[in-house]
């Protein structure tokens, strides 16, 4: 009990304290005042109520509550404090402390969320303070008030409508297609459960609160719509006092989660001679188990939920929220940008680029359209300025910066996930990035232990709406086989900017990963300089167009394990500062133009001593044989749409002796392959062999049966592939052939077909 005085005590003092704090530090810090002031109004009608309930002792049921809130407020009070020492010239250090007050922000509403619940339950805590018996007058209390029907239900509520769908605030607009989808969706019979799944930002809690406005939805389910904010911490209690308050009932003392869920069951069945839908608002990963705990077997009995992630056990029930096509992104950011009788002196095409800037996601257009409302037009120009640039609208509105931001924050650094997430910036925009690109990535910069472990990273991402994991073809066999050559990865625009913005806080020597575009002899400054430091990055990503001249220059960059080279050209230079890359472990070249590139200095790549995987994508690739070399720690060798007929002929130089210890080689879509060289056949100690829609590939190399630790060899789709070499029935560590789609096979070999007799 006096341990229940003291934190009441203490909280209350420091409470008043913050609000304090907060209230004068809106008028000095202008750098933060929209963020105090709104701190302010949100605590000042807090502050009367706390005082009325430190007469009462504990407030709060559990100590350990109240000490986590005394905390949150000194943390609070010292932020503050931090945000009124910035001067206005430290602009770089808004973003980091908007964020930070946005977290504070967010903490402080579970908070006077619990001081409400407290003041709403004040007048009955006073009564059973008198009769000196709380528990027996609690249930005496709600039995003279439930006594007059028959159902339980109380003739005065205590709290009137708490599960009520909150109207969207302001017009809708740009959601008619969503709305037609989801309403088909949720009135379809046999579905009991809909995810509405977006990033943050998106729209979907204004989705669903526009779809109850519906006149047929309204129709259906009349008063048994209701609405549950579930957010990260969920209470179960608390959500049984909400759902049974909407309708009145009285709420008992539940002996625990069952006797709750029972009891609120019954009170849904009293309900059911009209359908009932239950709305679950921003529910978290690891509490999906709400769902299923509120299942009630009823009839036409619904629930609609809406994440920021993806929960992969309600796949089939998921609807994919997307970003707003231009006309309806138009509409809305018109909408918030200009004043409803205003005649705008904006030119079209500045405000068609501000738009664009924002990605067709609704929070973008709302936050950036008011941010430009009554603004001159020398304020739009520069907005679009920085769009022409490819400056991202992160660098100008801080307030989207910081809600972005954190979507972060539940991404677990200790697994890594976090960094796989940055990692993503290193592919262009709008680009599908081939999960096998990441994996390759990641399982040596983290160092995995196999495919698999990173492709789970991906998944991860995926259930977080952080990525959108698309499969071209699915095959639960390829992927038993950690093979993920059909998987791609496509990220909103804004998420790929977040990373990207995420990774350059610090000096550039710092930066652990380095993400630059280049075009035409357009260098960053850093690039230039004379006396240049070497540079820390681990991960290096250079994006060149067409007019990039390749006057590479000489940077250091002795720490990079992974170089990325995205580029679009017909021939192309390697940087010859690669040279120096002693600890480079992976390099990916990916060519985004129609046809393969010629390059001219390929050679650079066999000095890379340290390499373990190489990635090409629609490059000219010489022979492996005809240079004297050897990669020995080169363990993958992945070719897509690469021209490769000479890439594994016999040279004057065995590959076992080049690669004496690569163990896979992954070649896909390489059109101008017919039949694969003998060169190949000499890597003894090859383990997997995947050669995929290679369409013009008529004959493999009887020196394929040389291959005796091949376990893996896949040639899904050589539709022209004639017959498999009697060799390959040798193979005695072979566990996997798969000819899928390889139409043209007729027979296998004589050895094969004979052990398949024997299984049989």
């Amino acid at each position: 009990m006096a341990a229940g005085l003291i934190g009441g005590a203490a909280l209350g003092a420091g409470f008043g304290e913050l609000l304090r704090v907060i209230v004068e530090a809106s008028k000095t810090a202008a750098m933060f005042r929209d963020n105090l002031e709104e701190l302010a109004s949100m605590l000042s009608p807090i502050e009367p109520v706390i005082k009325e309930i430190q007469s009462f002792n504990k407030a709060f049921d559990k100590e350990y509550e109240t000490e986590q809130l005394v905390e949150i407020v000194k943390r609070g009070k010292k932020l503050v404090t931090k945000c009124c020492k910035i001067r206005r010239w430290d602009i770089i250090k808004k973003p980091y402390y908007s964020h930070k007050l946005l977290g504070l922000k967010k903490s402080l509403e579970r908070f006077c969320q619990i001081v409400m619940q407290t003041h709403q339950a004040r007048d009955i805590k006073e009564v059973l303070f008198e009769t000196k018996e709380i528990s027996v007058g609690i249930r005496k209390l709600s039995l003279k008030e439930g006594s007059s029907n028959g159902n339980g239900m109380c003739n005065q509520a205590a709290v009137m409508g708490p599960c009520r769908v909150p109207e969207p605030r302001g017009r809708v607009l740009g959601f008619d297609e969503p709305l037609k989808e989801l309403k088909v969706k949720l009135l379809k019979d046999g579905v009991s459960v809909i995810i509405v799944s977006a990033p943050g930002g998106s729209g979907k809690t204004t989705l669903v609160k526009q779809l109850c406005q519906d006149e047929e939805v309204k129709g259906k389910y009349e008063d048994n719509i209701f609405y549950v904010s579930v957010s990260k911490t969920p209470n179960m209690e608390l959500i049984f006092q909400k759902l049974l308050q909407a309708k009145d009932y009285a709420v008992p003392e539940f002996q625990n989660e069952e006797d709750g869920l029972n009891y609120l069951e019954q009170k849904f069945r009293q309900l059911a001679s009209v359908p009932i839908l239950l709305i679950l608002d921003d529910v978290w990963p690891g509490y999906e188990f709400l769902v299923h705990k509120l299942k009630f077997e009823l009839p036409d009995y619904k629930i609609l939920v809406t994440s920021r992630f993806a929960f992969p056990r309600f796949n089939d029930c998921t609807y994919c929220l997307k970003p707003l096509n231009d006309d309806n992104a138009m509409t809305l950011f018109r909408h918030n940008a200009f004043l409803q009788n205003g005649n705008p002196c904006i030119p079209e095409d500045i405000v068609k680029k501000v738009m664009k800037s924002c990605k067709g996601l609704p929070l973008a257009l709302e936050v950036v359209g008011r941010s430009l409302c009554g603004q001159p037009v020398a304020m739009w120009l520069k907005q679009a300025k920085q769009h022409s640039k490819g400056l991202s609208i992160l660098h100008s509105n801080t307030d989207l910066l910081a809600y972005l931001q954190s979507t972060l924050d539940t991404l677990d650094d200790e697994a890594g996930i976090k960094d796989c997430y940055l990692d993503l910036g290193s592919f262009p925009e709008d680009h599908q990035t081939p999960a096998t690109a990441l994996i390759d990535m990641w399982v040596e910069q983290y160092q995995l232990d196999e495919d698999c472990d990173a492709f789970i990273k991906l998944h991860e991402l995926s259930i977080r709406n952080l990525v959108n994991l698309v499969v071209m073809r699915k095959d639960d066999a390829s992927e038993a086989d950690s093979f993920y050559n059909d998987h791609f990865v496509m990220q909103h625009d804004l998420l790929r900017e977040l990373a990207i913005y995420q990774s350059s806080f610090n000096p550039i020597e710092q930066r652990r990963r380095i993400i630059v575009e280049l075009s035409r002899n357009n260098f960053p400054n850093w690039w230039l300089e004379e006396k240049q430091q070497p540079l820390g990055a681990h991960l290096f990503s250079i994006s060149t167009d067409e007019t990039f001249s390749y006057n590479w220059g000489y940077i250091q960059a002795p720490e990079v394990e992974v170089l990325v080279l995205n580029f679009r050209a017909k021939n192309y230079v390697l940087p010859v500062f690669m040279e120096k890359m002693d600890k480079l472990k992976v390099l990916i070249a990916m060519n985004n133009s129609i046809y393969p590139a010629e390059v001219s200095n390929f050679q650079l790549v066999y000095s890379l001593s340290n390499l373990k995987r190489i990635r090409l994508e629609k490059v000219s690739v010489p022979s492996f044989s005809t240079s004297s070399f050897q990669l020995k720690n080169l363990r993958k060798i992945s070719l897509v749409m690469c021209n490769i007929s000479q890439a594994f002929e016999k040279g004057t130089n065995k590959m076992s002796d080049n690669f004496p210890n690569l163990l896979e080689i992954d070649i896909d879509y390489c059109d101008d392959l017919m039949e694969l060289g003998e060169g190949l056949c000499d890597i003894v100690q090859l383990m997997k062999l995947s050669i995929t829609n290679c369409h013009k590939l008529r004959a493999l190399p009887e020196g394929i049966g040389k291959l005796v630790n091949l376990e893996v060899l896949r040639l899904t789709s050589c539709t022209d592939l004639m017959a498999l070499p009697e060799t390959i029935g040798g193979l005695s560590q072979l566990t996997i052939l798969d000819i899928s789609d390889c139409l043209s096979i007729k027979n296998l070999p004589t050895r094969i077909v004979r052990e398949k007799r024997d299984v049989d």
